[in-house]
C-alpha cells in the first residue's frame, strides 16, 4: 500500500487525480492539499510518502526546484511529474533531477495505474533487499559475539593452554594484549527468597534468565561496558571480562558503576534481583582462569550476606573449610529420629546441623554437597522415608537444597521439608500397619478351627514372629494367642447355643482335638464349663 502526495496549482487536476486513484481501489492513501512546490516540500518532509506526483509549473517553487531541494536534503521519494505537450524540455530536466517518469495531461487511468504498480514492485524489492541486508548484518554480529564468547571461555578454562601463542594471537585480534588491566565479574540471577512456612516445599523450577540471549540485550551490554568487553550468558549467570586502562581505583569504580547500570538493565527485563561478584584487578587476559575462580567464590558470599549486592574478592577470604567431625554427633541423632519416624526430633536435629555449618561459614557448595549426601543416605537406608518421597506431592529435599539462595532460606525450608517428609512416612507406615492388623485378624477369624501358630501367621504377613507379636499387642491390646483364644471361644458359644450340637463336637469345630483342653480354655475365658454355659443359654 502506497502513501501519495499530489502537488499541482490546478485544484481540478488534484481532485481529478484523487478520483482516479481512489477508483483503483488499491488501498492507497492520499494528500492532495499542495497547490505549490513549497507546500509540497513541507508535506513530503512531514509525511515521508512513498510517491510524489507533482506538476512542473507551480508558484513559489516549481517541480524541478522541488526535486532539487529534495535531492539536496537526501530525501528519496519516488516522483512522477505531470506535464503538457509543450513542457517536454522541462520533463527532461525533471528526469535528470531524479523523477522516475512523467505523465502527460490529461491523465489516463491505465497509465497512472501502470506507474503506481511499478513503484509498488520497486518498493517491495527494496524492502526485500533491506531485510536481506539486515539479516546478513545480524548474522555477522551474532558470529562476532560467538567468536568473542568462545575466546572468553577458552581464557576461563585455559583451553589449549599448551599453545599459549595461539591464545595470545586470538586475544590480540581483539586488542586485549594492549589493555593495561582487567577485572572479572559474575552477575548472577538470584533465587527469590521464600517466606517461612509450614507447608510442603514444592520442587522449584530451574532458574533461567529469559531474555538474556537476545541480540538486542547483547548490544545493550556492549554499549554499557565498552566495545572491547567479553561476556557470555550461561543459564543464570552472565560472566564479564572488563578491560581497564589501568588498575587504579578510579577505573575500578567506573567499571563498578557500569556493572550497576547493567543490573538495572537486567531488572528491566524480568524484575529479578542480581548479585555481582568482582575479582581483584589483574594485568594479563591470560590470567583470566584465576580471576574467574576468584569472582565465582566471591559471588557465593550472597549465601550468607544476602542477595542483590556487590561483593569484592579483595575484602578477604569468605569461607572456612568443612570438617565432617563437626557434625558427626548430630548426624547420628538425625538418623535415630528418622528411624523411629519422629518428625519433630528430625526437624530439630537437622536445624542443629545447619546452624553448626552456617555458624562456621562453610562454603555454600560444601554445605549443599554434605546435605545432598545426607539426604541420599537417609532415603537409601530408611524404606518408609524413601516411599514417602515418591508419593505426591513429591517433597524434593535435594531440590530444596539446590535451589535455596541463602542460608536464611535454607534454615527455614529444609527443616520444614524433613518434618513434612518424616510426617508423611509415619502416616504411610501407620496406614500400612493398620492393614496389617486387619490382615492378621481376618486370617485368625477364617482359620481359627485349624491349628494356628504365631510363626505361621508371621510368615503369611512377611514379618518376624517377635515383631508381629509386639506390634499386634500394641495395636489391639491382645496378645496373639489371647486373640486366637477369644475368637475360638466366641465361635464355641454360638455352637453351644444350638441344642443339637454336642459339647465335644463344638470343641472340635473350633480347633480343639482334646475335650479336656477345650473345657479348660472355655472355663478360663467364661468362668464356666461348656456344659454349664449351655444350661444358662
Amino acid at each position: 500500500m502506497l502513501h501519495i502526495v499530489v502537488a499541482d496549482d490546478d485544484r481540478t487536476i488534484r481532485e481529478g487525480l484523487r478520483a482516479i486513484i481512489e477508483s483503483l481501489d488499491r488501498g492507497y492513501t492520499l494528500d492532495t492539499a499542495s497547490g505549490d512546490g513549497q507546500t509540497a516540500l513541507e508535506k513530503v518532509l512531514e509525511q515521508n510518502p512513498d510517491v510524489l506526483i507533482t506538476d512542473i509549473k507551480m508558484p513559489a517553487m516549481n517541480g524541478i526546484e522541488l526535486l532539487a531541494e529534495l535531492n539536496r536534503r537526501g530525501i528519496k521519494v519516488k516522483t512522477i511529474v505531470l506535464s503538457g505537450y509543450d513542457d517536454f524540455v522541462y520533463v527532461k530536466d525533471s528526469l535528470k533531477a531524479g523523477a522516475m517518469d512523467y505523465l502527460l495531461k490529461p491523465i489516463h487511468k491505465r497509465e497512472l495505474l501502470k506507474q503506481l504498480e511499478t513503484i509498488e514492485r520497486l518498493k517491495e524489492e527494496e524492502r526485500n533487499r533491506a531485510d536481506q541486508l539486515l539479516k546478513q548484518l545480524t548474522q555477522a554480529e551474532e558470529n562476532t559475539c560467538l567468536v568473542k564468547e568462545k575466546l572468553l571461555w577458552d581464557l576461563v578454562v585455559r583451553r589449549n593452554a599448551y599453545d599459549t601463542g595461539c591464545l595470545e594471537r586470538r586475544a590480540g585480534a581483539w586488542n586485549l594484549l594492549e589493555v593495561g588491566a582487567f577485572i572479572f565479574a559474575i552477575v548472577e540471577k538470584d533465587a527469590q527468597l521464600k517466606p517461612p512456612h509450614s507447608e510442603p516445599v514444592p520442587i522449584a523450577a530451574p532458574i533461567r534468565i529469559g531474555h538474556w540471549d537476545t541480540l538486542t540485550l547483547r548490544r545493550e551490554v556492549k554499549d554499557l561496558l565498552g566495545e572491547h568487553v567479553l561476556f557470555s550468558i550461561q543459564n543464570n549467570q552472565l560472566i564479564v571480562l572488563c578491560p581497564l586502562s589501568d588498575a587504579g581505583a578510579d577505573q575500578v569504580r567506573e567499571t563498578e558503576r557500569r556493572l550497576r547500570d547493567l543490573t538495572r538493565l537486567l531488572k528491566s527485563y524480568d524484575e529479578s534481583s542480581y548479585t555481582v561478584g568482582i575479582s581483584e584487578p589483574y594485568s594479563s587476559c591470560l590470567e583470566t582462569e584465576g580471576a574467574y575462580l576468584n569472582a565465582n567464590l566471591t559471588v557465593q558470599r550472597k549465601f550468607y550476606e544476602g542477595e542483590g549486592a556487590f561483593y569484592y574478592s579483595w575484602e578477604g577470604e569468605p569461607f572456612a573449610a568443612f570438617e565432617p567431625r563437626l557434625i558427626q554427633a548430630e548426624v547420628e541423632k538425625l538418623h535415630a529420629a528418622v528411624e523411629v519416624l519422629n518428625p519433630s526430633k528430625a526437624k530439630d536435629e537437622l536445624s542443629t546441623i545447619l546452624k553448626r555449618m552456617i555458624q562456621i561459614r562453610i562454603k555454600p557448595e560444601d554445605i549443599r554437597e554434605v546435605l545432598v549426601g545426607l539426604v541420599r543416605t537417609l532415603l537409601t537406608r530408611y524404606e518408609w522415608l524413601s516411599q514417602a518421597a515418591e508419593m505426591p506431592p513429591k517433597l524434593g529435599l535435594q531440590q530444596i537444597i539446590e535451589k535455596a539462595g541463602t542460608a536464611d532460606e535454607l534454615k527455614v525450608t529444609l527443616p520444614d521439608g524433613i518434618y513434612e517428609l518424616v510426617t508423611q512416612a509415619a502416616a504411610l507406615r501407620m496406614k500400612k500397619e493398620d492393614k496389617l492388623v486387619t490382615l492378621v485378624k481376618t486370617y485368625i477369624e477364617t482359620n481359627y478351627h485349624q491349628p494356628i501358630t504365631l510363626k505361621q501367621v508371621a510368615e503369611v504377613v512377611n514379618l518376624t514372629p517377635s515383631y508381629l507379636s509386639q506390634y499386634f499387642k500394641t495395636e489391639t491390646g491382645f496378645g496373639f494367642m489371647d486373640y486366637l483364644l477369644e475368637t475360638r471361644i466366641k465361635a464355641a458359644k454360638k455352637l453351644l447355643a444350638e441344642q443339637d450340637v454336642k459339647v465335644y463336637d463344638a470343641g472340635y469345630l473350633v480347633g480343639y482335638d482334646n475335650p479336656s483342653s477345650f473345657n479348660r480354655a472355655f472355663k478360663a475365658v467364661t468362668g464356666l464349663t461348656p456344659a454349664e454355659f449351655r444350661k444358662h443359654v
